[in-house]
């Protein structure tokens, strides 16, 4: 008698020592296919990172990690401005500039004159000594940013993609960059970061010019490069 309750302990024993390592093995399997299943998701953007469930830093824009990559939130597309549709009555006198090699063209006042300065990169440079706008198809020139956080917006100049950042400061001075992150012939590409990219910037130091260089910058389209 005491053999068969001993045989019958040891086979509970048993029993039970299996059942535990099953269920380590199914514990053990569960959160390696998760984790294989984290690490190979398809994530191409940010939405799809966030669902994926990669931190958030907050922006603007926001930012998403996922795998070592970091994806950035497309701001919802902005409204048409007058940098996109051009008032030809308005700009009808006003003398005009191609460039061949970077395949553009823009028209500025008779008052405002147009510099091109090459002693980093190339530079196009409108002004009328009081405020700027400035066409960098290979970047540099940089200069310092205001440190308060700009407003961010994807919008279009001449059917090309672009990011704008506004800056609105003291006195009714503002300043606009645009960064095509549409691929241009013979310009500088945009990565994802937008450091050491191409870009239009707008410095305007009263409203009346900067509703001056907005219109001016309607008047920009590209051309055929050589």
């Amino acid at each position: 008698m005491a053999t068969l309750k001993m045989q019958i302990t040891t086979r509970k024993i048993i029993w039970g020592v299996l059942g535990f390592l099953v269920l380590i093995l199914g514990v053990t399997f569960a959160l390696n296919y998760k984790l294989f299943a984290y690490t190979y998701q398809k994530v191409t953007n940010f939405e799809e990172c966030q669902k994926a469930g990669g931190p958030i830093l907050d922006g603007p824009p926001k930012n998403c990690f996922f795998n070592n990559k970091v994806y950035l939130e497309k701001p919802l597309p902005a409204p048409a401005t007058p940098a996109n549709t051009a008032d030809t009555t308005y700009t009808s006198n006003w003398k005009s500039y191609k460039n061949a090699k970077y395949g553009f063209e823009i028209s500025y006042p008779e008052s405002w004159t147009l510099k091109e300065n090459f002693s980093n990169a190339e530079g196009y440079f409108i002004t009328n000594n009081q405020s700027t706008l400035a066409i960098l198809p290979r970047g540099e020139f940089d200069y310092g940013l205001p440190l308060s956080n700009p407003i961010v917006k994807n919008s279009q100049i001449a059917n090309k993609q672009v990011t704008s950042r506004q800056w609105d400061l003291k006195n009714d001075s503002s300043i606009f960059l645009y960064q095509f992150t549409d691929v241009i012939p013979n310009w500088i590409i945009c990565k994802q970061d937008l450091k050491n990219c191409n870009r239009i910037d707008v410095q305007a130091n009263s409203k009346e010019n900067l509703n001056i260089l907005l219109k001016i910058l309607s008047t920009f389209k590209f051309t055929p490069t050589p």
